[in-house]
C-alpha cells in the first residue's frame, strides 16, 4: 500500500440523534470513500451525562443506530466516490470535497488507482465489482436500500442471486438493527448463500440462543449446502438440548446436517432415531448410516430388532421398508415372524407399500419353507379372511405359492374368486404358470359374465408367456364379440402363438371401421407384429443353413435400418447369432448402434438386451441417450456414431 497524501484525507460529520442533542458521528474518510476512522465524542461523556443529556432508552436506540449507520457509510461513500448515486444532505460535504480534490488532480494529470490505496474489503469489493460491470445489478439494489428507495424485502431477496462476500458486513448490520426492520429470515439465507466461515460461524451460534428458536429450524436448512467441519460437535449438543422438544421437519434437517459432517457421535444419534415412527426422519437416519459405511449387517440386525420388538405399527412399516432394501443379505427373519407382523399390520388397514416390502423380505426365505407354512395358516382361514393373503402371495411372488391361489378359485365366494385371478394374473407377468391354464379354461361355462370376463383376461396374461393350443377356441370365439378391453387383451396375446393365420382375422379387425378405435390400433400392432415374426422365421431358416464363416456377412444382409419390418425381423434373430458367433459379439453389439433419429430402434433392441449379461447397463445407455463416442464411419447411420459396447 502507498502512503495517503493528507489532502486526499477529510473529516466530516454524520448526526444519529436528534439535531438539537448534538450526537453526532465524526468520520475521517479518503478520496476512495474508504472509511478510515470514526470517532463519538458523546460516548466519551462520563455516563452520569450521557443519562442527563440522553436517558437511557434513547442512549440504546443511539447505539443501535451508530452500529448500523457505520455500516451503511462503509458502502455508501465509495460508490459516491464512484459515482453511482444520489447524495442525501447528511453527505454533501462529502460530495464537494472529493469532487475538488479530483479536480485538483485533472489539473495535475494525477489519477491514483484505488488498488494502491484501498484496503477496506467493503471498498474493494465495490471497486472491482465496477471495473467487471459498471451497470451490475448489485448497485442499483444497494441505492434502494441504502438509500430507502426500495422495499427491503424485495431488495434482500433479489441479492440472493449475487453472493458477494464484501456484502457480508451489511448483512450483519441488518440484523443487528431492530429485527421487524431487518427481514431477518431473509438474511439467513443471504448469509447461508455467501458460504464464509464468519457466516458459517455466526448462524452455528444462533443455534446455541433459544430466543432465536423460532429461526432454528431455518437455519438448519441453509447451512446444509456449508462445510460444517469442526462444528458438528455443536449439532451434537444442539440434538440433545432440544431431542425431546423439535419438530419432526427441524430433527429431519439436523441429522442431515450432521450426516454431511460425521464425527464419532453422530452414528448414535441415527441409530436412536431409526427407532422413530416418523417416516422421514427414519428414512434419513437409515440411509444416513448406510452413506456413512456402517456395516449393513450391523443396521439389518438394528432393524430386525426394531421388528421384533412389535412396537409401533408406524414404526414396523417404516422399518419394514428400510430392512427390504437389503436384497443382497439372507434375511435372519423367520416364516412365523413374517406372518405374525402380517397379521398384525393387517389389522390396521390396507396399505400395499408394506406388504410389498414384507414381500420383498418372504421372497429371500426359503420357498419351500414359505409355502409350507402359509399353507399351514391358509386352512385356518375363512374366506373373508384368506383375501388380504392373496394381496401377500401378490407381493411375495414366487410360483411355489400358485397352489394356495388355485385353492382359492374353488371358493364358492365370487369376491374371492375374483381376488384370486387378479392374483394369478400378477403372477403371471412374472413366471410361467401353464398349470393354472386347465382351471381358468372352466370359466368359459360360468353364469357369471363378470367372472368369466376376469378369467378371461388372467388368461391372456398367462398365455403371453406359456401360449397353449387348447386356449385358442375361447380366445378366437370370444375376439368377435367381446367388451374392448377383452378384444385388445386377446390381440395383444395371439402374436405369442407365432402363427402367420392369425394374420387374416386381425387384418379384418383393423379394417372394421365400426370396432373401438383401440382395439382397431392394437389389431393393426398385431398384424405387424405377426408378419415380423413370419419374416423373423424365413430369415431363421436361412441362417440355420449357412455356416459360421458366412453367417454375419448374410445377416448383414438383412439388417435395413430403412425398412422398419425388416429390422425388427433382425433383430428377432439377434438371440441366435450371438449363440452361434460368440467371437463375433464386438462386431454385432456395434449393430446395436442408436441414432437419435432412429429412435425405434430403441425400442426393439429392449427385450433383446434385457436378459443379456450388461444388457441393463445397454438399455440404460439407450433410454438416457449417453454413450461411448467412437470415430467410427457407417455406411447406413453415416456421421460420428455412438457405439454401445458390453
Amino acid at each position: 500500500m502507498h502512503d495517503m497524501p493528507s489532502n486526499w484525507v477529510a473529516t466530516f460529520f454524520h448526526d444519529l440523534g436528534p439535531p438539537d442533542r448534538g450526537v453526532a458521528l465524526s468520520y475521517q474518510v479518503n478520496l476512495f470513500g474508504e472509511i478510515l476512522e470514526v470517532k463519538n465524542h458523546f460516548f466519551e461523556l462520563p455516563e452520569s451525562a450521557r443519562l442527563l443529556i440522553m436517558g437511557k432508552r434513547q442512549e440504546e436506540s443511539i447505539q443501535t443506530r451508530e452500529a448500523f449507520e457505520i455500516i451503511r457509510l462503509k458502502y455508501m461513500l465509495p460508490m459516491i466516490a464512484l459515482g453511482y448515486y444520489p447524495v442525501d444532505a447528511s453527505q454533501l460535504d462529502y460530495r464537494k470535497w472529493i469532487s475538488s480534490v479530483w479536480r485538483t488532480l485533472l489539473e495535475t494529470r494525477s489519477f491514483p488507482d484505488h488498488s494502491d490505496y484501498v484496503s477496506c474489503p467493503v471498498a474493494l469489493g465495490l471497486y472491482r465489482l465496477e471495473e467487471e460491470d459498471p451497470a451490475h445489478p448489485v448497485f442499483q439494489l444497494l441505492e434502494q436500500l441504502l438509500f430507502g428507495t426500495g422495499d427491503l424485502s424485495h431488495v434482500l431477496n433479489r441479492l440472493i442471486h449475487y453472493p458477494f462476500s464484501f456484502l457480508e458486513p451489511l448483512f450483519f448490520g441488518l440484523l443487528k438493527r431492530d429485527n421487524d426492520h431487518g427481514e431477518p429470515a431473509i438474511i439467513i439465507e443471504l448469509l447461508a448463500n455467501l458460504g464464509t466461515t464468519t457466516a458459517r460461524d455466526y448462524l452455528m451460534d444462533q443455534l446455541a440462543l433459544p430466543k432465536e428458536s423460532r429461526l432454528h429450524e431455518l437455519i438448519l436448512e441453509k447451512i446444509q449446502q456449508l462445510d460444517l467441519q469442526g462444528r458438528t460437535d455443536d449439532l451434537v449438543a444442539y440434538y440433545h438440548a432440544y431431542k425431546g422438544v423439535m419438530s419432526p421437519m427441524k430433527c429431519k434437517k439436523l441429522l442431515i446436517n450432521m450426516i454431511n459432517n460425521p464425527s464419532a457421535a453422530v452414528k448414535p444419534i441415527l441409530y436412536r432415531e431409526l427407532q422413530q415412527s416418523n417416516s422421514e426422519i427414519h428414512y434419513v437416519a437409515f440411509w444416513g448410516l448406510r452413506l456413512l459405511g456402517e456395516p449393513h449387517l450391523q443396521i439389518a440386525k438394528t432393524l430386525e430388532n426394531i421388528i421384533r420388538s412389535e412396537g409401533d405399527p408406524d414404526l414396523l412399516k417404516q422399518t419394514l421398508s428400510a430392512y427390504s432394501s437389503f436384497e443382497a443379505l439372507e434375511s435372519q427373519l423367520t416364516v412365523a415372524e413374517c406372518l405374525g407382523l402380517f397379521r398384525r399390520l393387517e389389522a390396521t388397514g390396507p396399505d400395499q407399500a408394506w406388504q410389498k416390502d414384507l414381500g420383498k423380505i418372504m421372497r429371500r426365505l426359503p420357498p419351500g419353507l414359505v409355502l409350507t407354512q402359509l399353507k399351514e395358516e391358509w386352512k385356518t382361514l375363512s374366506p373373508v379372511n384368506k383375501a388380504p393373503y392373496l394381496d401377500l402371495i401378490r407381493a411375495i411372488n414366487i410360483k411355489a405359492l400358485v397352489p394356495l391361489v388355485l385353492d382359492a378359485l374353488e371358493s364358492l365366494d365370487p369376491f374371492l374368486k375374483i381376488e384370486a385371478l387378479e392374483t394369478i394374473a400378477d403372477l403371471a407377468d412374472d413366471h410361467a404358470i401353464p398349470e393354472v391354464i386347465p382351471r381358468l379354461l372352466t370359466f368359459r361355462t360360468s353364469n357369471s359374465s363378470g367372472l368369466r370376463e376376469v378369467a378371461l383376461l388372467t388368461l391372456c396374461r398367462v398365455l403371453q408367456r406359456t401360449p397353449e393350443e387348447r386356449a385358442l377356441d375361447w380366445l378366437v370365439r370370444e375376439l368377435p364379440q367381446g367388451k374392448p378391453i377383452t378384444q385388445r387383451a386377446i390381440i395383444s396375446v395371439l402374436p405369442a402363438y407365432q402363427d402367420e393365420r392369425f394374420i387374416p382375422l386381425m387384418r379384418e379387425l383393423y379394417d372394421n371401421l365400426e370396432l373401438d378405435p383401440l382395439v382397431r390400433s392394437k389389431a393393426g400392432d398385431g398384424v405387424l407384429e405377426l408378419e415380423v415374426i413370419k419374416r423373423a422365421s424365413e430369415i431363421r431358416q436361412r441362417l440355420e443353413q449357412l455356416p459360421n464363416d458366412l453367417l454375419l456377412e448374410a445377416a448383414m444382409e438383412d439388417y435395413q435400418p430403412e425398412n422398419y419390418l425388416e429390422m425388427r425381423a433382425f433383430w428377432k434373430n439377434f438371440d441366435y447369432l450371438l449363440e452361434r458367433l460368440p467371437d463375433k459379439r464386438y462386431e454385432l453389439l456395434q449393430m446395436a448402434e442408436i441414432k437419435h433419429s432412429r429412435s425405434w430402434i430403441g425400442l426393439n433392441v429392449y427385450e433383446t438386451f434385457r436378459y443379456k449379461p450388461g444388457g441393463m447397463v445397454i438399455l440404460g445407455l439407450i433410454q438416457r441417450k449417453e454413450a461411448i463416442r467412437f470415430a467410427w464411419h457407417n455406411r447406413d447411420f453415416g456421421g460420428e456414431s455412438f457405439m454401445l459396447i458390453d
